[in-house]
C-alpha cells in the first residue's frame, strides 16, 4: 500500500493510471487531510512537474470555496500534494 511519512491513510477515494487520492490523518496533529499522489503507472518526472504546477496555482488562491494545498512532498518515489479535507467542515 502507498505510504507517506507522518500521514496515516484511512481510505482510497480515487485511483487511476495517473492519479491516486487518499483520505489521511496527520500523525503529529491529528488533522484530516487529502493526499493526491502519482498513479502506479505514471511518468514520475512529468507528474512531478504537473503536481508542482498545481500546488503553485492553488497557493495563489485564498477563497473559502477553493480547497487549500497545504504541502508538496517530493520524495524520490512519488510526488504527493497534501490538501485540506473539506469533509471536516460539515
Amino acid at each position: 500500500m502507498f505510504q507517506i511519512p507522518n500521514y496515516a491513510i484511512s481510505e482510497t477515494l480515487f485511483s487511476s493510471v495517473g492519479t491516486r487520492v487518499f483520505r489521511a490523518q496527520n500523525a503529529a496533529t491529528g488533522e484530516g487531510v487529502i493526499l493526491r499522489a502519482c498513479g502506479e503507472n505514471c511518468d514520475i518526472e512529468s507528474q512531478r512537474a504537473r503536481m508542482a504546477f498545481s500546488y503553485e496555482v492553488l497557493q495563489m488562491f485564498d477563497h473559502p470555496n477553493i480547497v487549500k494545498a497545504m504541502e508538496l512532498i517530493d520524495d524520490s518515489l512519488s510526488p504527493c500534494m497534501v490538501m485540506e479535507d473539506i469533509r471536516a467542515w460539515t
